[in-house]
């Protein structure tokens, strides 16, 4: 998406916490080791992200703090920046695209996940995620 991005004024509280590449890794390491039972994840390729509240979200370096805009509760965008375009004019029209989910949209790195499958963080989902992607 070629949007130009800028900072909030006033940043949107945490829902959740997102890493990529190596900090997808850390971020794992953090909530195998301090179980987090009230929250709520979805993973792809390089990519985890929690949901919870604040109090409940786990902490690596390097990771992303995210929320739901607060003029389109379906798209989740990072707390302290947002497109410079009309959010819910945006949320509609991703909802046409990729049907009507909530949607995380990111400006670096540019992308777009659905969590429409978040599951429970729990120990079970934990191993399965470790054993896709090659952990011990």
């Amino acid at each position: 998406m070629s949007a130009r991005w800028r900072d909030v004024a006033e940043p949107l509280a945490p829902r959740g916490v997102i890493g990529l590449g190596r900090v997808a890794q850390a971020l794992l390491q953090v909530v195998q080791h301090d179980p987090r039972p009230d929250c709520r994840a979805v993973a792809a390729d390089g990519v985890l992200l929690v949901t919870g509240e604040a109090s409940q979200l786990p902490w690596a370096d390097g990771v992303q703090y995210v929320a739901p805009c607060r003029e389109a509760g379906a798209l989740w965008l990072p707390t302290t920046r947002q497109p410079g375009q009309p959010l819910d004019l945006l949320a509609r029209a991703l909802a046409r695209q990729h049907g009507a989910q909530p949607l995380l949209l990111l400006e670096q790195p540019a992308l777009l996940l659905s969590l429409s499958r978040l599951l429970p963080l729990d120990t079970r989902w934990l191993q399965h995620l470790r054993q896709r992607w090659g952990q011990p």
